[in-house]
């Protein structure tokens, strides 16, 4: 090796030690931030209104459903509003409601972490559509 090629290899060895020593451990870095990071959401979907059901649309965390639902929209195991779901936090969430009668209205709202992120009201066999990020 040339003195050149000796003095750069030596200077990239000392510039590695000093990065390595800068980082710490994953574990050191994460004890170190004050904040937690949620890494997944509750998502509340609702449908209600003043017509008797709707075509619900809504996108779960496996993928998109749909049905024709009484509204309200209960949740199965119980009578409590909605339906509740635990998302990743950042995925893309959705719900849409399409009146099946000529007069009244349906109404969809999601709620993230509860915290109302998108509401909207359809007339008729209007669609009302929601959506946002979890």
């Amino acid at each position: 090796m040339r003195n050149g090629e000796i003095a750069t290899v030596s200077l990239l060895a000392a510039v590695m030690l000093v990065l390595a020593g800068c980082g710490g451990s994953s574990a050191e870095r994460s004890s170190s931030n004050s904040k937690s990071v949620n890494l997944t959401s509750e998502v509340l979907y609702e449908v209600e209104g003043t017509q008797e059901s709707a075509s619900v649309t809504y996108e779960t965390p496996t993928g998109t459903s749909q049905a024709d639902l009484d509204i309200p929209m209960k949740r199965k195991s119980s009578s409590a509003p909605g339906l509740l779901l635990t998302f990743n936090t950042g995925e893309f969430v959705y719900i849409s409601a399409q009146g099946r009668d000529s007069s009244g209205s349906v109404r969809c709202r999601i709620t993230v972490d509860g915290t109302v992120i998108s509401e909207n009201i359809a007339s008729g066999y209007g669609i009302a559509t929601c959506k946002g990020t979890s």
